[in-house]
């Protein structure tokens, strides 16, 4: 009662200095969030007024010990005190007019709240099956490694096959010239035997047991092309199986970059689909937007990851397919050799047959010259024969006509 009655002294103290306040029918139409943060703003604003004065005009000391006063009768209504009730009830309507629309604006917040809690759940979501896409994507790049391992040891394989064949072909080439001076040397033989008529008989057990060590090399060469060929062949068809390899693996490495380029694509999408989402959530709400932001930042970030790592799998079939054209050009220049080593074998043993065939020629030949000889040798000693005979004829008769 003491604080009351102090407080309407004062009103009707500073009734002098209080200044006109504008009615709710002069303010201007507004909206109702706009009408609402007005009336707030101005109920607070005159209710701080309010506890200012009062402040000012009851004194601490006087509020704590509550002395006692005298109850002083009341003063009839005035008009200050009328002004001060309609403005009372003008701020009461505005308090509830702001209460309303605080009521409105928290539940529309609300539903905000939920519709960004619902969107940043199916970002998560959506973020979780990328990254499920990229650790599928990560272990095929691991298992394109492997195969790439694999590749270079069949490489290794094949360079150390290819050195092996190199270094049987120089054999090959160094035996066929030791050959070739064998046959100089066995056809400055047969020209030396030529000369010697004299020793024919030593000459042909000579040009025999060389006639019998040639056929025994030609055997020896023959069984060394078939197990060339062999070898050969055997070499020809692990490099065709090498290289049917190599184009399961290009195959495979396709059908996976493909189905990479497909994920990919698939990320793409819910990378525009997520700014979709983001541009819509953007209107909402400042705080939620960023933290979107922050999410989709981290989604490029992954996606770009994604990209690189595709960038590499071209890289890598790129070099595959290099890898498979230096193969299959050191199968051709295999086979190449393989022909000329062949060729050359065969070259070989034409040449051994010739000097055969030439060595039997020379044979015969010598044979036939032999028995000329013999012939000769036998009409020499029949005609040493008949002339002994009429030699001794003639002796004969000189003794008989001796006697």
């Amino acid at each position: 009662a003491c604080c009351s009655e102090r407080i309407f002294n004062f009103i009707s103290m500073s009734k002098k200095n209080r200044r006109p306040q504008s009615t709710p029918e002069t303010e201007p139409a507004t909206t109702s969030k706009e009408s609402a943060d007005a009336g707030s703003d101005s109920f607070f604003s005159s209710l701080s007024a309010l506890r200012a004065r009062l402040s000012l005009s009851v004194p601490n000391d006087e509020v704590t010990e509550q002395t006692p006063q005298p109850v002083t009768p009341r003063v009839a209504a005035t008009p200050t005190d009328k002004h001060l009730e309609a403005e009372v009830v003008r701020l009461r309507n505005d308090l509830a007019t702001s209460r309303k629309a605080l009521s409105s604006a928290m539940k529309s917040h609300e539903a905000v709240v939920v519709a960004l809690n619902r969107e940043i759940d199916s970002a998560k979501k959506d973020l979780k099956s990328i990254e499920i896409v990229s650790n599928g994507v990560v272990m095929q790049n691991r298992e394109m490694e492997r195969k790439f391992n694999d590749l270079l040891q069949h490489q290794v394989s094949g360079q150390a096959l290819r050195a092996t064949m190199a270094k049987r072909i120089e054999d090959l080439e160094s035996q066929l010239e030791k050959e070739k001076t064998e046959v100089t040397a066995k056809e400055e033989a047969l020209a030396r035997s030529k000369k010697e008529v004299e020793t024919l008989m030593t000459k042909l057990g000579r040009t025999e047991s060389a006639r019998n060590s040639l056929a025994s090399q030609v055997g020896e060469l023959q069984s060394e092309f078939k197990s060339h060929k062999e070898s050969s062949s055997k070499t020809v068809e692990d490099m065709n199986a090498h290289a049917k390899d190599l184009e399961r693996s290009k195959e495979e490495l396709k059908s996976g970059l493909s189905n990479s380029l497909a994920r990919l694509k698939d990320a793409e999408s819910k990378m525009k689909q997520l700014d979709r989402e983001k541009e819509e959530s953007e209107t909402a709400s400042t705080a939620e937007v960023a933290g979107l932001k922050k999410e989709l930042h981290e989604v490029k970030g992954k996606l770009d990851e994604i990209e690189s790592d595709r960038i590499k799998l071209k890289d890598n079939v790129k070099y595959l397919e290099e890898h498979t054209g230096k193969l299959v050009m050191e199968k051709k220049t295999l086979v190449e050799a393989k022909k000329a080593a062949e060729e050359e074998a065969a070259l070989k043993i034409s040449i051994k047959e010739k000097v055969i065939v030439g060595l039997e020629e020379e044979k015969v030949k010598l044979s036939e010259e032999f028995e000329k000889h013999k012939l000769a040798s036998k009409e020499s000693e029949q005609t040493s024969k008949q002339l002994a005979s009429e030699s001794d004829a003639t002796e004969i008769m000189e003794l008989k006509s001796k006697i």
